[in-house]
């Protein structure tokens, strides 16, 4: 089957204590195309991304007893408030996409760190990186330089994980569409 787009805007939410109903009515009322899963592994998220064909996916999980994914398809980007974790992305190929379903899937998102992700976690990893030198006592100024260098990168894809290795395969984050559906 050809591919009707080769570019993604991802956008996913993690809901705690919501109603599967009250969401599905959303969706419906909205006119948007959606598949529900229940309690999927990552390669199971993964092969959904094989079924898209709209430039904007909207990616909701709600955490409850049951894992619960709607995968929602439409025309333009969604926004969903009061979501415990909001993170948006953009991804260049299937591959990519299917590695972000994947990582969704396999519960490697969770906790606080996700819904205050910021550039500020890259101003962290460079602080500790400038001031690494310092530490090891180097005398030479390339050798400083390159240290603050590798430990900056280091620190930074420890604190990003795992998301920094997303980019790699074609995937960013981007900032907050614009479309608000309220529920």
């Amino acid at each position: 089957m050809p591919y009707k787009h080769q570019f993604f805007h991802i956008s996913y939410y993690q809901f705690s204590g919501r109603n599967p109903k009250e969401i599905e009515e959303l969706l419906s009322n909205n006119n948007l195309r959606f598949v529900c899963l229940t309690e999927p592994d990552g390669d199971m998220l993964g092969s959904q991304a094989d079924q898209i064909t709209s430039n904007y996916v909207t990616i909701i999980e709600l955490r409850d007893n049951l894992r619960t994914f709607y995968i929602v398809q439409s025309e333009t980007p969604i926004i969903l408030e009061d979501a415990i974790i909001s993170l948006h992305f953009s991804a260049w190929s299937r591959g990519g996409l299917e590695s972000l379903f994947r990582l969704i899937g396999s519960r490697q998102i969770r906790g606080l760190r996700y819904k205050y992700r910021s550039p500020a976690l890259f101003l962290l990893s460079i602080v500790v990186g400038m001031t690494s030198p310092f530490l090891f006592n180097i005398k030479s100024l390339q050798a400083q330089i390159f240290t603050a260098i590798i430990v900056t990168l280091i620190i930074y894809f420890i604190i990003d994980w795992p998301f920094s290795l997303l980019m790699f395969k074609g995937i960013s984050i981007e900032n907050v569409p614009k479309k608000i559906l309220r529920f």
